[in-house]
C-alpha cells in the first residue's frame, strides 16, 4: 500500500542577510482522529484490485467535472420556443349562385394551438377596403345582407396567441339566382295544342341573353325563328337558355 504524507512548511524569520527557511512540527492532527498518524494526515493512494473494501482509498484520476445536462433529455424550457401560430379557412370554392332575398354562404374557421384568438373579421368587394366587419366565429355564415353585390368578396381574418399573430384570406365569386323562362308554361312538362301556340320568353334580370333552340321528336336539330313553331312539325321540344 503506497502511503503519503503532508507536511506543512513555514517562514520564520528573516535577517538582513538573508531569509532562514525552517520545519513546522507542530501536529498537524490528533492520532485519534482517522487517517492521523504521528501528528500527520495519512491516505492511502493505492487502489489496485488487491486493496478493495480499504475505505480510505483515495483515487486521484477520479474525473470530478461537474455533470452537463443533455438538451435532448433535460430540456430547458425557458429557451424552448413556442408553438407556431396557425390559421385556416375552410369551404367551397365557388362560384356561388345565391338568392338575392334569403342566400348565404358560411366559411368555416379553425386557428391553433390552444388559446389562441380570433380578433378581426371583414370582408372587402372586388380586392378593394374593407367595406364591413363580420363577427368572428368558428362558422362565419355571410347573407346576402352583407354580400349585397355580384362579383369577387375576400373574407378576410385575423387571429393571436402571445405575441404571435397572422392572418388568412379567402376569396370567392358570388352571383345571384334569376329565373328565365316561357310565359305560362313550366320548364320539362309537355303541352298538346290544335294549333301552334303563341309564346312569350321572360327572365328576372335585365339584359338577359336569351338563346332558343328547338329539336323534333328524335332529337333531330330543327330551324327556329324566335319563339315560332317549325312548319309541318307535330312536336317540338323548344330549349332556352339564359345568360345574365
Amino acid at each position: 500500500m503506497n502511503r503519503f504524507a503532508l507536511v506543512s512548511f513555514a517562514l520564520l524569520s528573516t535577517t538582513a542577510t538573508g531569509c532562514i527557511f525552517g520545519v513546522d512540527t507542530s501536529p498537524l492532527c490528533d492520532d485519534s482522529e482517522p487517517n492521523c498518524e504521528n501528528g500527520v494526515w495519512v491516505f492511502d493512494t493505492d487502489i489496485d484490485a488487491e486493496d478493495v473494501g480499504d475505505v480510505d482509498d483515495v483515487d486521484l484520476d477520479v474525473d470530478i467535472t461537474p455533470d452537463t445536462p443533455d438538451a435532448d433529455v433535460d430540456p430547458d424550457t425557458d429557451t424552448d420556443l413556442p408553438p407556431e401560430l396557425t390559421l385556416e379557412i375552410s369551404g367551397e370554392e365557388g362560384p356561388f349562385i345565391l338568392d338575392p332575398d334569403t342566400g348565404s354562404v358560411t366559411f368555416g374557421v379553425e386557428c391553433a394551438p390552444q388559446g389562441c384568438t380570433l380578433d378581426a373579421c371583414t370582408l372587402s368587394y372586388e380586392g378593394g377596403e374593407v367595406v364591413t366587419p363580420v363577427e368572428c366565429a368558428e362558422s362565419i355564415e355571410l347573407p346576402t345582407a352583407k354580400l349585397n353585390a355580384e362579383g369577387s368578396w375576400t373574407l378576410t381574418v385575423n387571429a393571436s396567441l402571445d405575441e404571435q399573430s397572422t392572418s388568412a384570406s379567402k376569396t370567392f365569386d358570388v352571383r345571384y339566382a334569376f329565373e328565365a323562362g316561357l310565359e305560362g308554361y313550366e320548364a320539362g312538362e309537355s303541352y298538346a295544342f290544335s294549333h301552334p301556340p303563341t309564346l312569350e320568353s321572360f327572365c328576372t334580370r335585365d339584359g338577359c341573353d336569351l338563346t332558343i333552340a328547338c329539336t323534333d321528336a328524335g332529337g333531330g336539330t330543327l330551324a327556329c325563328e324566335g319563339l315560332a313553331f317549325p312548319e309541318g312539325e307535330a312536336e317540338v321540344v323548344i330549349t332556352l337558355n339564359a345568360c345574365a
